[in-house]
């Protein structure tokens, strides 16, 4: 064996071993080391990337969190705004049912408290059921202390129940009442009571006082609803002779005893005009001349035909100029 040949060939072998690796391996050795450097790099950028978008997932995950909280706490906020509501609801209807008992209450004690003057034992019961909160008969109670009213002629059990609530109770209260007074319960009253003629009725109260019954039934005999009534029948005056007075109403106002021109005038406006009311609906064109037809009767009774004539021709179916004629009825 050659042996400086064979170290010879070691050596070339080594030789070219070294400018392979040194020309080839270690250009592609850099190469590989710089691509693994930027692939480490752009792994590290893609791993932030991901814990920011992890951070982002999360975040969103707690506004999830928070809508849902807030979702549930509006579901709250809507039953406890529909409670409060039903509460509001509940309040007014119990604030108005109050204030009808307030004032049920103080009409009953005003009603007590006139009660009071004339009879204040039964007053006093009353105001004590009242402390107590109970229900007070007022009319019953009334009844038992106030006189029998309806002994009056022309007075019924519904017209005393008006006088009881208005603190006329007796027979002497009745008679010191003035008439204007008792029309003026009257109309307040309503319609159905402003027919009634309470001019008697004081001087009946005053014999019912005195328990003078013979006297009353005497006066109560020439009586008819409280107005006295004449021994023979008035003769009728031609009420048509007044301006805005028809046939229709002239036998109107006849049935209900205004059968002459002194009664007319004597009439006042409120009671004819709650007889055209009680007559029908086709007798409310004729209203506004009412105010006219106690100065024409006036005239016609004293027979001043000139004036009552001077008078029709200023007016227009018992109106004035001013206002609108109508056809008489």
């Amino acid at each position: 064996m050659n042996w400086p040949i064979f170290l010879l060939g070691i050596v070339i072998g080594w030789i070219i071993e070294w400018l392979v690796d040194l020309l080839f391996w270690r250009k592609r050795q850099k190469k590989w080391i710089a691509d693994e450097s930027g692939y480490l790099t752009q792994l590290s950028e893609v791993q932030t990337e991901l814990e920011s978008q992890r951070a982002q997932v999360a975040q969103l995950g707690e506004v999830q969190s928070g809508l849902e909280a807030t979702r549930v706490d509006a579901e709250a906020l809507k039953l406890r705004l529909a409670a409060a509501e039903a509460e509001r609801d509940r309040l007014e209807a119990k604030l108005v049912t109050m204030t009808e008992e307030r004032q049920a209450f103080a009409e009953q004690f005003n009603r007590l408290s006139n009660l009071a003057a004339t009879a204040p034992v039964a007053a006093g019961v009353g105001l004590l059921a009242l402390s107590r909160g109970e229900t007070v008969n007022l009319q019953e109670l009334s009844q038992g202390a106030g006189d029998d009213l309806t002994m009056i002629e022309g007075i019924g059990p519904k017209i005393q129940e008006l006088l009881y609530q208005n603190g006329i109770l007796t027979y002497s209260q009745l008679a010191e009442s003035d008439v204007k007074q008792l029309q003026e319960i009257l109309i307040g009253g309503g319609a159905s009571f402003r027919l009634a003629d309470p001019s008697s009725w004081p001087r009946q109260a005053k014999l019912a006082a005195a328990h003078d019954w013979v006297r009353l039934q005497t006066m109560k005999e020439q009586l008819t609803g409280g107005v006295r009534r004449p021994e023979e029948p008035a003769p009728e005056d031609d009420l048509t002779i007044i301006e805005g007075i028809g046939p229709k109403i002239s036998a109107s106002l006849k049935e209900h005893g205004i059968r002459t021109f002194t009664q007319l005038a004597r009439t006042d406006t409120e009671r004819l005009q709650a007889i055209l009311a009680e007559a029908g609906p086709a007798f409310k064109l004729a209203a506004p001349a009412v105010k006219s037809w106690p100065e024409q009767a006036h005239l016609a009774a004293q027979g001043e035909w000139e004036q009552l004539h001077a008078l029709k021709d200023s007016l227009k179916a018992g109106r004035g100029e001013a206002e609108t004629s109508g056809p008489q009825t």
